[in-house]
């Protein structure tokens, strides 16, 4: 049936030609009495279908013909496919519409493309209960004013090259993972610390994710995880996991050193939980709502990629269009990357029903594929109905030793407060010969103002900043704290908002294949509001960082000025990626927004005086290590400051 099919389409395709008008047929110069043979051209074997357009790419742009007057000519051709290149199907058929007209009776050439694998895409991973309670991600600040007519209509991350290559899943259920680890990848190529050839470890994250980790300062003793099963890399995760370990420093690790086809015989020793070979520690994630369109594209724009859940089924994929809307409220059943967008991407452009409006995420996948498809690069609806809340990352150089965290189990609760403002506290046991170096915040609120005061060894340090979304903040202490022997350490935190808010604490899942057990070993968190105070029985998702040197060291340069330089102009640097900057001595001056955007700048190297504008690093993943002399202009500068830490040299 399928081949008579074929052949009435070309017999009317060819009656089609033979009743071209004749003056139409003159104008032509020539009719197409005969093609020449297509030979290895006329079959393209793949093994997942691609898109149309990319697919297109392997015909002929040309074919050799012979003309009515006997002479050999090369004509132009577009191909047109006799099937709905939306079937799922195993092989499709293409035929030639030439510029030229073909003489009437002429069989045209066809093209079959074999689809090897169309229905054996990799396992879809269900995300296991996130949470008992989801808090309420709206209202979201952009930093900058950056909303709206700041952002182009069109970004795309894989055409200008910030991608690492492709990975494939297949056949697991790893999904979360490798998004989670892709956004860590696109963060660091993004901010110019890691080239695309970076490559972590996925496997690394899928274990550790679902098996207990060995905590070196024994703060998470009693949270366990209990697993039934051995095929635990098919049952799922989020990107709320990811970030609850990588925060805890476990991983990300490198793909050499946990490369993903041991997946099916990976058991290391809980103390490899804390590999940082390739020191790379999370900084920052943000939790954004799916529909606050100008929050995530300035995420994309910003760290790299977002991460991203939907209800993937492939009969709501177009491969005509390499387009994807799910028009129905369904719960997310994979994770992706969105790494682009198209404000013009039209939204008749869908195969299942008309999304709300136009536009779409450039969605990068985890199935394989190259180039652009469902396996690989293609568009989602802004307005597609499973969309999950989204998720953006940021990474830095490693930096700390040692991570205090009682957070054993990833799973969380939130405690509602309808206060405008609650302080928090947590007690630590810190070792002797380190130093608190840094604080790791967890909010489900978005805007709020927040004050840390850390009292440890009879110092107390205190420090605040604010949040624009929801989600954890990596904060460098400006005043690190030494510990020369073990003490205990209060840390008292001050979330300050316009309204109520959610404070989150570790939390428990149970379930037939995989529990998170959280086990509070003394009288929890400590919560303040409207005045009264009450312990959670619940530890804290706060956590504290310690180096074992006091002494913060300049690194290595990737960003040196002429040493004649005085000046450096306003919006000079905007947006560059540079990670350690080197400012010369006879620099007197530094401009509004000169490194406005520079997110991966962690550190930078002034003169002892130098007058700087206070918008020099507006948008910077603060604070920002600023090395100098002691006592002089820019000194004061950095003093009261919470986007910038001085040390002095």
């Amino acid at each position: 049936m399928k081949h008579q099919k074929v052949l009435s389409l070309l017999l009317c395709l060819v009656l089609f030609v033979s009743l071209l008008p004749a003056a139409a047929l003159a104008d032509t110069g020539g009719t197409i009495v005969g093609f020449a043979p297509l030979g290895d051209a006329g079959t393209v074997s793949v093994k997942y279908k691609p898109a149309l357009t990319e697919l297109e790419k392997r015909f002929p742009a040309a074919l050799s013909v012979t003309l009515s007057s006997g002479a050999a000519a090369s004509t132009p051709v577009a191909w047109r496919c006799l099937e709905d290149y939306d079937e799922e199907l195993t092989e499709f058929h293409f035929v030639p519409a030439p510029a030229l007209p073909v003489e009437a009776g002429v069989s045209l050439p066809a093209i079959t493309v074999v689809i090897e694998a169309e229905s054996a895409r990799a396992v879809m991973s269900v995300p296991r209960e996130r949470t008992e309670a989801e808090p309420s991600i709206v209202g979201v600040l952009l930093p900058e004013g950056r909303r709206g007519a700041s952002l182009p209509s069109y970004y795309n991350a894989y055409e200008r090259g910030l991608l690492p290559p492709l990975r494939n899943q297949n056949p697991y259920g790893t999904c979360w993972a490798h998004a989670a680890v892709g956004c860590i990848e696109a963060a660091l190529i993004h901010d110019g610390i890691a080239g695309t050839d970076i490559d972590l470890s996925e496997l690394h994250l899928v274990y550790f994710g679902n098996h207990e980790y060995a905590d070196e300062k024994g703060c998470s003793v009693g949270d366990t995880v209990d697993v039934t099963v051995s095929d635990y890399y098919n049952y799922g995760g989020y990107s709320g996991l990811a970030v609850s370990r990588m925060a805890n420093l476990v991983g990300p690790a490198r793909e050499t050193t946990v490369p993903y086809r041991w997946i099916t015989d990976y058991y290391p020793d809980p103390a490899d939980g804390r590999n940082d070979d390739c020191s790379i520690q999370l900084s920052r994630a943000y939790y954004l709502n799916s529909s606050d369109l100008d929050a995530i594209k300035y995420c994309i724009q910003t760290c790299g990629a977002v991460e991203i859940g939907y209800y993937a089924a492939d009969a709501n994929y177009s491969a005509t269009n390499n387009s994807y809307y799910c028009s129905s409220a369904r719960s997310s059943n994979h994770e992706v990357m969105l790494v682009g967008w198209d404000d013009s991407f039209s939204r008749s452009k869908f195969r299942t029903g008309t999304p709300d409006g136009d536009g779409a995420w450039l969605v990068r996948n985890s199935w394989g594929g190259s180039g652009y498809g469902y396996d690989s690069y293609f568009w989602l609806s802004y307005y597609d109905k499973s969309l999950d809340t989204a998720t953006a990352m940021e990474a830095i150089p490693d930096q700390y030793d040692h991570c205090y965290a009682y957070n054993g189990s990833p799973i969380l609760a939130w405690y509602p407060m309808q206060s405008g403002q609650v302080m928090t506290e947590q007690h630590y046991s810190i070792s002797g010969g380190e130093t608190i170096s840094a604080v790791g915040v967890e909010t489900c609120t978005a805007n709020l103002d927040v004050s840390l005061n850390l009292s440890c060894a009879g110092k107390t340090v205190a420090q605040s900043f604010r949040t624009t979304y929801p989600g954890y903040y990596l904060i460098p202490l400006k005043d690190a704290l030494p510990v020369p022997n073990e003490s205990a350490a209060t840390l008292k935190i001050t979330y300050s908002g316009n309204g109520g808010m959610d404070i989150p604490v570790e939390s428990r899942s149970y379930s037939s294949v995989i529990s998170y057990n959280a086990y509070c070993g003394s009288d929890g968190m400590c919560i303040t509001s409207f005045g009264s105070t009450f312990n959670t029985d619940s530890d804290s998702v706060v956590r504290l960082f310690t180096n074992n040197d006091a002494s913060p060291v300049y690194g290595t340069p990737d960003f040196t000025l002429p040493a004649s330089l005085r000046t450096i102009g306003a919006n000079a640097f905007e947006g560059l990626g540079m990670h350690i900057v080197y400012v010369p001595d006879r620099c007197t001056s530094i401009g509004a927004r000169a490194f406005c955007g520079c997110t991966g700048l962690t550190q930078i190297r002034l003169p002892k005086n130098c007058t700087i504008s206070s918008s020099a690093f507006d948008a910077c993943t603060a604070p920002i290590q600023v090395f100098a002399p002691a006592g002089g202009t820019t000194e004061a500068w950095c003093t009261g400051r919470s986007d910038v830490v001085f040390i002095a040299e």
